[in-house]
């Protein structure tokens, strides 16, 4: 019996070892993983699989390390092998949904979010991937679907500054700009709450884009001066101020705000073409012509419209 009850005692110190094992090497690879050693934690998570290949977390892991490194094929294959070991693990199905996205295959990615919603009914990250399919469902034209999801994520959280962010993004695209300003105003009041937080920049210079379309230009302006004094070089705030500027013909100052976003980016064919406009409507048509030459070798055909008007 003493020899039964020592090889009964030696099998159950292997198995612990086997499983510990497996798990450290898992640990290794996502400490690797946080120092973007995508590389290193994907021979990690392989070590882990060689001692258990049921493992799940590490393949879960190491579909995420390949996503990372564009190897969507074989992130795939982790993510399908995941689910095949364990269907009620929800941590693959939004991976999977992440990764669908990325190949654009956006029904895909709706399945995937939806059945990792089916098994996080009592997790707090179910706002993660209700916010994530409704993005999914925007690039699909979706936008009532979008704005279903992104409710039903702000009813279990109200201070998601994501989410009223990004719907404030939907109502903008339905020129619903009144409620995208009011959900602006939310985004900017719950910031630092909730984490992965939108940049204050950014709600700012929506906003200001919604006031444009209230025809607010004042307020606009006063939206992207903000944004200015945030980042000087925010992409698209020294040109959205000078069109506001240009409506409110402020020629001048929609000139300035124009040369400075030339500066920014010296390819932007919507920048020439508006300064044109400008230098138009301060009658120096020499100039606006100049303008108008170079959006149109940009590319823009508004440009090329404008020539063939006022520039022969």
């Amino acid at each position: 019996m003493k020899k039964l009850f020592y090889i009964l005692t030696a099998l159950l110190l292997t198995f612990a070892g086997f499983g510990q094992t497996a798990q450290r090497y898992t640990d290794s690879g996502q400490a690797k993983a946080d120092r973007n050693d995508l590389k290193g934690a994907i021979d990690d998570y392989t070590r882990a699989l060689a001692i258990d290949s049921t493992y799940i977390e590490a393949v879960n892991k190491r579909g995420n390390a390949k996503s990372a490194l564009k190897d969507y094929e074989g992130a795939l294959a982790d993510y399908n092998r995941a689910i095949a070991l364990d269907p009620g693990f929800a941590k693959p199905y939004y991976n999977r949904g992440i990764l669908r996205v990325e190949l654009k295959d956006y029904h895909g990615a709706i399945a995937d979010y939806g059945k990792a919603i089916e098994l996080l009914q009592n997790s707090p990250r179910i706002i993660e991937v209700y916010s994530n399919r409704s993005l999914a469902k925007c690039d699909l034209k979706d936008f009532k679907g979008a704005l279903d999801d992104l409710n039903k994520a702000l009813k279990i959280n109200p201070k998601f500054a994501n989410g009223y962010y990004n719907r404030g993004m939907i109502k903008n695209e339905l020129k619903d700009y009144n409620g995208a300003i009011e959900d602006y105003n939310k985004a900017s009041a719950t910031l630092g709450v909730s984490g992965n937080d939108p940049m204050p920049a950014d709600i700012t210079i929506n906003r200001g884009i919604a006031k444009m379309g209230l025809l607010e230009f004042r307020g606009a302006v006063a939206e992207f001066t903000k944004v200015i004094k945030i980042d000087p070089a925010y992409p698209g705030a020294y040109f959205n101020r000078g069109l506001a500027k240009g409506y409110l013909n402020d020629f001048k100052g929609a000139i300035s705000d124009l040369d400075e976003a030339i500066k920014i980016n010296a390819q932007d064919s919507d920048a020439y073409y508006y300064r044109g406009l400008a230098w138009f409507n301060s009658g120096e048509t020499a100039l606006g012509c100049h303008d108008f030459n170079k959006s149109a070798d940009l590319g823009n055909t508004e440009a090329v419209k404008e020539i063939a008007k006022y520039c022969q």
